[in-house]
């Protein structure tokens, strides 16, 4: 195994016309892909025009980049400059630890145990003890390679593949592990299941931790927690439910002390974090649109996000949330905001303006769907919520909430409200969305009951 370093030149070669590799040693290993990863956040920090895409993977750096604009000679030069430059860097990026419950009862989990003289238990703990670093992501669009896995499970592929693996299934290949996001052929070992969905969040350079589990969940759930102390009874019995938990960093609520406490309950439940920022307005909730210039809004946003100076996910609150889901340079202003505060993911809803400008940066969305709030479509005819000034904004009882949910899991379909008859019944379409977690307000009266009836499904 060769190691590259800032003595060495890195062999760079062209993947067809319009795209560029640097290799940076051979073979897989943990001190490879480190450099790799600091390399592409590095490039990528500098936001080149001329560059369309960044590919990692376990020894190497594609470049792909506009090829009628770009002088390839001095790309060369500026990539190797950038590259050196990033040898002097220390491997701490912004990332995200995900931890991914896995039912253990893959079809060849006993044959993989046998074959290396363990019991089935014994391979279920030497899997999911060890932390894991995604070091590329290929061979299918959020299929995660895994770096960690402990020699003792090292097992060849199959001599045959499956010409069907289930969405969701966790497998050993060699010194690799890693889940299949979707249905496809395979022919890694197949141990257990988990999630798929959760796999569209992960990063090239996360850490993922598996965890024995005994039942999965149908649905990632989040919630808005800490706006109401850290007394509150209902905040505290919804945190075990949670995928993520977005916690007010004192624009609309929460303080210093309330952020320390339900961050300190999401460790403790193993849940992701969010900060949630919103317009500097406790008086109304921060659900009254401000009249704020760029820079008092990104002041606003650093005081808030001075409180959790160390997270990388963030979901807007309120009027700001769904101002920004319809205003393009708003979005655009929010997500370059977040970019310099080295922000990873962005909660909101698919195909809104921020989820388009996020994209466009790199920023990893996180698509939402609202569990009790009914929805309308907006002047560009994209999804949006129903202002809460309208009567029937809210969906108020568990079956409703049920019914509204169960359409969306089944036919990733949504009713929307286009309009109101003479006889005041709301006229009804549905609309194609889709999400990766579902959100629960917890100020609702029912947010309690309701979380916990989708815990269950």
């Amino acid at each position: 195994m060769t190691v590259m370093n800032d003595q060495s030149k890195l062999n760079t070669e062209f993947i067809g016309d319009s795209c560029l590799s640097w290799l940076f040693g051979e073979g897989i290993s943990q001190t490879i892909s480190d450099q790799v990863i600091t390399a592409y956040r590095h490039i990528k920090s500098k936001r080149m025009s001329k560059i369309l895409d960044l590919v990692p993977s376990y020894n190497a750096l594609s470049v792909h980049f506009d090829l009628l604009t770009t002088n390839t000679t001095d790309l060369i030069e500026k990539i190797d400059g950038l590259i050196e430059e990033s040898f002097e860097l220390s491997f701490n990026h912004p990332t995200t630890t995900h931890h991914m419950p896995v039912v253990y009862d893959g079809e060849d989990l006993k044959t993989l145990a046998d074959g290396k003289g363990l019991s089935t238990a014994e391979v279920v703990t030497l899997h999911q003890q060890k932390k894991y670093s995604v070091a590329m992501i290929g061979f299918k669009p959020h299929f995660n390679y895994l770096l960690g896995l402990n020699p003792q499970l090292e097992t060849p592929r199959l001599k045959s593949p499956r010409a069907r693996v289930a969405a969701g299934a966790v497998g050993i290949g060699g010194l690799q592990t890693g889940v299949y996001p979707e249905q496809s052929p395979g022919g890694w070992n197949l141990i257990g299941r988990t999630q798929p969905e959760r796999l569209k969040v992960v990063n090239v350079g996360d850490t993922v931790v598996f965890e024995a589990v005994e039942h999965l969940p149908t649905l990632l759930l989040n919630c808005d927690i800490g706006e109401r102390g850290t007394d509150n009874k209902t905040d505290i019995a919804i945190m075990k439910h949670l995928f993520m938990a977005n916690i007010a960093c004192g624009g609309h609520a929460g303080d210093h002390e309330s952020i320390r406490f339900f961050r300190s309950l999401a460790r403790e439940h193993k849940v992701q974090v969010s900060a949630h920022l919103s317009y500097p307005d406790r008086d109304n909730f921060g659900r009254v649109s401000l009249s704020m210039s760029e820079s008092e809004l990104h002041q606003a946003l650093n005081q808030q996000m001075s409180l959790m100076t160390d997270v990388c996910w963030v979901k807007f609150h309120g009027a700001l949330y769904n101002n920004a889901c319809e205003q393009k340079d708003l979005a655009l202003s929010l997500v370059n905001w977040c970019v310099e505060k080295n922000i990873t993911h962005v909660v909101t809803q698919e195909g809104s303006e921020p989820a388009v400008a996020s994209r466009a940066q790199g920023v990893t969305v996180v698509n939402e769907f609202f569990a009790e709030r009914r929805y309308k479509l907006n002047d560009q005819n994209r999804l949006a919520l129903v202002p809460r000034s309208k009567t029937y904004a809210i969906l108020v009882t568990i079956d409703e909430c049920r019914e509204h949910i169960k359409r969306f899991i089944d036919e990733q379909i949504v009713e929307v409200v286009i309009g109101e008859s003479s006889s005041g019944e709301l006229m009804i379409e549905t609309y194609p969305t889709e999400a990766t977690t579902v959100c629960v307000h917890s100020d609702s009266p029912i947010a309690l009951e309701l979380i916990e009836r989708l815990a269950t499904l």
